[in-house]
């Protein structure tokens, strides 16, 4: 099975027109994995899997869902994001909490301005943006770091007293 979604992924699929497009999160991938679209459409990625997932890009523009904005499929809260892509380009995308996780979307036409109403949340139609979501994760991991550590050094501290008062006996 991973064998036939790699090879679909490698297929070179002829750009879908403006309107909508449905990418589908699952656990651990995004399927289609490489999307030709042109401007003035918005995708839509729907995550299908039991993981929470996020959707982010760093390149000019980038764009982010927020973290955790796409809960896992069956759980309360949002399941969706979407993005209205009005211009051209080569976005990669990816999940920030499983970052092995990537995609492209090959955007091509000219520039178009999103219809009234909004356009799913800024991004591509309206510039870049700043994080890139792994500084949500700098601080826990640092504190767990700190507790592994510090805990074994001072289990290695109190084996060696312990050793210590031992042979003094």
């Amino acid at each position: 099975m991973i064998v036939s979604l790699s090879l679909l992924s490698s297929i070179p699929v002829p750009a879908h027109g403006s309107g909508t497009v449905y990418l589908t999160i699952y656990d651990y991938g995004f399927l289609p994995k490489n999307e030709n679209i042109t401007t003035g459409t918005t995708v839509v990625w729907n995550n299908t899997g039991a993981q929470g997932h996020t959707v982010f890009s760093n390149g000019t523009p980038s764009f982010q869902s927020s973290t955790y904005t796409l809960q896992p499929y069956g759980q309360p809260g949002q399941h969706t994001y979407s993005l209205f892509f009005g211009q051209a380009g080569v976005y990669n995308f990816y999940c920030s909490i499983h970052p092995f996780m990537t995609g492209v979307l090959n955007v091509t036409g000219s520039q178009v301005s999103p219809p009234s109403g909004g356009g799913g949340g800024g991004g591509p139609s309206s510039g870049p943006t700043s994080t890139n979501g792994f500084t949500d994760y700098l601080i826990p991991i640092i504190v767990v770091a700190v507790l592994v550590i510090g805990g074994a050094a001072f289990y290695a501290w109190r084996k060696r007293k312990r050793s210590v008062n031992q042979a003094q006996h």
